[in-house]
């Protein structure tokens, strides 16, 4: 008898450490959640610089807008002195997104990869050609076939993914 209450015993704390495991590690997915959508807004100044480049008419205008991107891509580049790319970004609060698609999705361009972290963070697609200097239309394509390769993986990966494209 003494035996089996023992045991029940510890089958009632092990239940109630995994309960409590459980909501931390939810309570950590939900703070990283958190810091990434703070960390986006900072994308959001980007953004909004790369789309007003891109629709800028005059040469002065175009000038003046490229050296704000580039101050912005700059002070985003180096976070207490650290070099903070977006791909470190996206894989510091989104649980090594970045890492994990290599892996999954190998053998792509450093550039497909570049893409998706831009698309992770917030950037719209017109705003990533300015930056990758390419047209809107070949970043479509890029992000088609990108979907593409993401398709062929598991799908409990694809999941993982797909919500960014």
């Amino acid at each position: 008898m003494e035996l089996e209450s023992v045991k029940t015993d510890l089958d009632e704390q092990l239940k109630e450490s995994n309960k409590t495991r459980e909501e931390l590690d939810q309570r950590v997915i939900e703070l990283r959640e958190k810091y990434y959508h703070q960390h986006k807004e900072k994308f959001k100044l980007l953004d909004d610089l790369c789309t007003a480049y891109y629709v800028a008419t005059y040469k002065e205008k175009k000038d003046r807008i490229y050296e704000q991107v580039k101050d912005v891509v700059s002070q985003l580049s180096s976070e207490n002195g650290q070099n903070l790319g977006v791909e470190d970004l996206a894989n510091n609060y989104l649980d090594n997104i970045i890492i994990n698609l290599r892996k999954d999705v190998p053998g792509q361009k450093d550039s497909q990869y570049q893409l998706f972290a831009y698309l992770v963070v917030g950037i719209s697609p017109k705003s990533i050609s300015a930056l990758m200097n390419t047209s809107v239309s070949a970043i479509y394509t890029r992000i088609h076939r990108l979907k593409e390769s993401i398709l062929a993986i598991e799908p409990k990966n694809q999941e993982r993914y797909l919500p960014f494209l």
